[in-house]
């Protein structure tokens, strides 16, 4: 069974990467360099999770992660946000996320905590 993945990566290297690396079966995956895009993205088609990063040029992913776990239709979507910033390590309790991803992260460790999040 195909599940999509969601990233929001403003930094083009690491969204090519990211697309790159998890476009491969089960996964199907829609990347988006801002937030505007990605909530168009996100109406057109629910995701079964979101890597979300938190500076975005156009919003802050913890905000967008708020907003998002506030609609029924996307509370049970899990989302990893990401961020170079260590500050933001106990963000999740904050925004809603299932999971903080800190930059730089191990790209095999990231896909393991992408299908632990998605078959659970």
């Amino acid at each position: 069974m195909t599940k999509r993945i969601f990233i929001v990566e403003d930094d083009e290297d690491i969204r090519e990467m990211l697309e790159m690396f998890l476009n491969e079966p089960p996964f199907v995956v829609n990347a988006f360099a801002n937030a505007g895009d990605f909530l168009a993205g996100l109406r057109a088609a629910p995701p079964d999770l979101i890597l979300l990063d938190i500076k975005l040029p156009d919003g802050n992913g913890v905000d967008i992660c708020r907003e998002i776990k506030s609609l029924p239709a996307f509370r049970s979507v899990p989302v990893l946000l990401m961020s170079a910033n260590m500050h933001y390590e106990n963000i999740t309790t904050d925004s809603g996320a299932e999971e903080f991803i800190s930059k730089p992260f191990d790209i095999m460790a990231l896909r393991e905590k992408i299908e632990a999040r998605i078959s659970a």
